[in-house]
């Protein structure tokens, strides 16, 4: 009777796991001790999808402040599923809370985990605010059909897709409009409670919002049909200062040196170091970057991806180019140890600050998806998969050693 009751014990956990969406893995060379190696699968998670067809929002995970980590997912053959955004438990993979359906199939921004865990994120024309425990949505904004103008009576046209959504020193949530369409675009300020504090209107670009050191916004954006790297105060959305700026890049992201300068492109193959207090220029340098995505490490190297010659790295200092050229893929993010997460077709590497490499995973993942979280996993998707990788450090915690600068996915200088 007791060897039965064993039987079925291990039977029910099985089952339940597979119910949860999640495979543990077990290493066959683990010797039963608690610590895995660096590079193995600790657990893989598959989207639940019933007889749908799921697949993975192709924008970078985000963990919370609690460890949990959240995806985006859609899909569908005949009938397409809306979006949703899915929680899953760090310590097994399965799967904690999935979303009743956003606006559409699609996300018009990375998931933004705040201070206090709460879950943001962008879809067509709302902005989503979910609680961690339940997955529930707290509230929903939606852009405002119109907008008080001076030359428009009865209000101007401002309804339209919102993207760039960045998260601000007190939890104010700062986001643009810049979709197709006759309308006009804004910057918007959403307090936590789901309340429209301002906006301005801009002419707008897709590229990400950057939150600096001293909690001012800044971003890429139009003014009288000139292109400008625009500074603004937080609590009006006045303008501070502005200079010209066009890089021809949607996903240029404005990134923010150790001392809180702004390190950002001015023109597509022009980068800047810039004085957060007055726009004025440190540094201008002509450097070599096919995507206009910039990392910092921890030394303070800048460093960018060409296609055709590999990884370049740039003093924050002085703007010239430091050090040999690296041969290896883009860099996805930066860890404490300032060993670059390079992802290639089937798998991703991580190599060294000298370019060699320091240890692999092999497994089709998405090059925007990798996290690291800072109890040293690497999390990445691919499909309808989600993957847990033991690591060997946490992202960096200087410098901007991710695209949205932090695992929280924040474009803060100050979170992490």
């Amino acid at each position: 009777m007791k060897k039965l009751t064993i039987i079925l014990s291990v039977i029910i956990v099985s089952g339940l796991f597979s119910l949860s969406g999640c495979d543990l893995i077990k290493d066959k060379n683990d010797p039963g001790t608690p610590h895995e190696n660096t590079g193995d699968t600790l657990w893989i998670h598959t989207v639940p999808k019933g007889d749908k067809t799921l697949w993975i929002a192709e924008i970078p995970l985000a963990v919370g402040t609690d460890g949990t980590i959240y995806y985006s997912a859609s899909g569908g053959m005949a009938n397409w599923e809306p979006s949703r955004i899915y929680a899953v438990n760090k310590n097994d993979g399965t799967l904690k809370w999935q979303t009743e359906p956003l606006e559409l199939w699609h996300v018009n921004s990375n998931i933004v985990v705040a201070d206090d865990g709460t879950v943001y994120i962008l879809s067509y024309t709302k902005l989503y605010s979910i609680d961690p425990a339940s997955g529930i949505f707290n509230w929903v904004w939606e852009v405002p059909q119109t907008l008080p103008h001076p030359d428009y009576p009865n209000g101007a046209n401002s309804y339209g897709e919102v993207s760039s959504l960045a998260l601000a020193e007190n939890g104010d949530l700062i986001f643009k409009t810049s979709g197709s369409g006759v309308y006009f675009r804004a910057l918007y300020c959403v307090g936590t409670d789901g309340n429209m504090k301002w906006f301005r209107f801009i002419q707008a670009s897709g590229n990400p919002i950057t939150i600096g050191y001293n909690g001012i916004v800044y971003d890429y954006s139009g003014e009288n049909n000139i292109n400008y790297l625009m500074a603004s105060d937080p609590a009006t959305g006045g303008v501070l200062w502005k200079i010209k700026a066009y890089t021809g890049y949607g996903y240029t992201n404005i990134t923010v040196a150790d001392n809180g300068d702004l390190i950002a492109f001015l023109a597509n193959d022009s980068l800047a170091r810039i004085n957060p207090a007055d726009g004025s220029l440190i540094w201008k340098s002509i450097v070599k970057s096919s995507n206009k995505k910039i990392l910092i490490d921890h030394d303070g190297l800048i460093t960018m991806y060409d296609q055709f010659s590999g990884i370049h790295r740039y003093s924050s200092q002085n703007g010239s180019e430091s050090g040999q050229v690296l041969s290896i893929p883009e860099s996805s993010c930066i860890d404490d140890f300032g060993k670059m997460y390079s992802v290639r077709a089937d798998g991703f590497d991580v190599y060294k600050n000298d370019g060699t490499k320091d240890w692999s995973f092999n497994g089709a993942v998405y090059g925007k998806s990798l996290v690291i979280s800072s109890d040293h996993v690497v999390y990445a998707a691919a499909g309808d998969k989600v993957y847990a990788i033991r690591g060997d450090a946490s992202l960096a915690m200087s410098g901007w050693p991710a695209y949205a600068h932090d695992s929280r996915n924040t474009f803060n200088f100050n979170k992490h």
